[in-house]
Order: structure tokens, then sequence, then C-alpha cells
């Protein structure tokens, strides 16, 4: 896995003029490997989205279904959340798992493909605190990058963590893990 102090270093050590705009045509490839290394069966397609003015990509394995990472530039964001959509997510009736949105509705998230089972305290408190951050810097128009990475233990469509990051525009990163067990 990449680690925050191999994140760190790697954008501390980045040459190029805009790291906002391009990081992800670098972490993307460094996500794939670091994916299928663990799922080497895995079918991995990039999806990407454009929505209230927010552009993400998600990773997405086709063989065990499921989302690896989404990643991208959020805007704030007033569009209401689709309720139809979300009740028919796989999960919408468990009782442990909340609907989580992997980007937040408030920066451009949608639902479908954006949609991952999340326990309540990460969804509903932990995710908040950078989700709040992207929020803040998208209403101040200052572009970020913001990235949201699935890790698994096994082969379900339940993530076993959350790896949840931002990098400013300064560099500066952001970042922290959840679990989700």
């Amino acid at each position: 896995m990449f680690t925050q102090a191999q994140y760190e270093h790697f954008i501390s050590t980045y040459a190029r003029s805009d790291i906002v705009a391009e990081i992800a045509d670098v972490l993307i490839p460094i996500w794939c490997d670091d994916y299928a290394f663990t799922s080497p069966s895995a079918k991995i397609v990039e999806v990407e989205t454009g929505e209230s003015g927010a552009s993400f990509s998600y990773l997405f394995d086709l063989t065990l279904d499921r989302n690896i990472v989404a990643c991208g530039i959020p805007s704030a964001s007033k569009h209401q959340r689709d309720r139809s959509r979300m009740a028919g997510h796989p999960l919408a009736n468990s009782a442990r798992y909340d609907r989580g949105h992997l980007m937040a509705n408030a920066t451009g998230g949608g639902c479908d493909i954006n949609l991952v089972p999340q326990l309540a305290k990460v969804n509903r408190v932990q995710f908040r605190v950078l989700e709040r951050k992207v929020l803040e810097l998208s209403r101040d128009q200052m572009q970020c990058f913001y990235f949201v990475r699935c890790l698994y233990t096994n082969t379900t469509q339940v993530p076993a963590a959350f790896e949840q990051g931002v990098i400013q525009p300064n560099g500066k990163l952001l970042y922290t893990t959840h679990s989700n067990l």
C-alpha cells in the first residue's frame, strides 16, 4: 500500500507546474498496480464523471464488482441527492452499513458508482472532517485534488478501510485512514 510518507515524499519532489491538475495521471497507475498486486485477476476500468462542475475519475474492478478509488477536482454543488437511486444500492437495507458517498454530494459526487458500504461512524463522522475541508476550498474557488481509496482484505464489496486525502494547491497533503470493520 502507498503510505502517507510515500505520498508526502512524492508531493514534495513533484516537479511539474500544476500538481492539482496533473497528479491523477501519476497516481492512478500507482493505485492500479497496488490493487492488482492483491487482486491479480482484477479487470480495472476507469470511469470519468463530470457532475455540477466537479470532475471525478473512478477506478472500478469489474471482476469483483467494486470500487477501488475515486479521485478528482471537486466543486461546491447545490444539486439534490437522488434518493431513488440511492435506495437501489445493494446494501440499501443493511443495519450495519450506510450507503456512503466516496465523493460527497456537496462537492459534486453523484450516486451509482460513487456509493460504497460505509459504517455509520465512518460515513457520518470520520469522513466529514476532510469532506468539509474540500467543500471549504471549493467554495473559496481553490482547486484541490481529492481522493478516497477503498482498501480490501477479502473479495467482498465491503472495504476493510478507506484512505482519504486532499492535495492542496500549495502542495500540502491532508491524509487519514478509516477502518470500516
